[in-house]
């Protein structure tokens, strides 16, 4: 696969930052062939923060159900598996359960899964 020297929207990049970019290795699926892919995680990390952005902007307030998983998402996307302990006000324990219930989940994965949540209510 070839890759350009542009940015995620087309536009010139400098050669410096095309350089400097992560690779990533990975073998085929038959083990043979090698494979050299930029690494995502930095245009995911632009489209997740441009979705945390659009979510201040909805047109409606999602309902509370939908709240929740939004902040479940960006928490785990942001700060990992949430503690054990959680807060004991009544709101605190309802977030704190929905950030419990994506334990085991990569950044990259909450980060996409937000991403798509935002864009489904827009």
């Amino acid at each position: 696969m070839y890759y350009s020297p542009t940015g995620p929207a087309g536009q010139a990049i400098n050669i410096e930052s095309f350089f400097s970019l992560t690779w990533e290795c990975a073998l085929g699926d038959n083990g043979s062939s090698l494979n050299l892919e930029p690494s995502a995680m930095t245009y995911l990390s632009q489209r997740f923060q441009t979705a945390v952005a659009d979510s201040k902007e909805l047109d409606s307030r999602p309902d509370n159900a939908t709240m929740l998983k939004l902040y479940a998402l960006y928490k785990q996307a942001t700060e990992g598996d949430a503690p054990d302990e959680g807060p004991s006000d009544m709101i605190g324990k309802f977030k704190h359960k929905s950030w419990l219930e994506k334990r085991g989940l990569s950044a990259d994965a909450a980060m996409q899964a937000y991403i798509d949540l935002v864009a489904s209510l827009q």
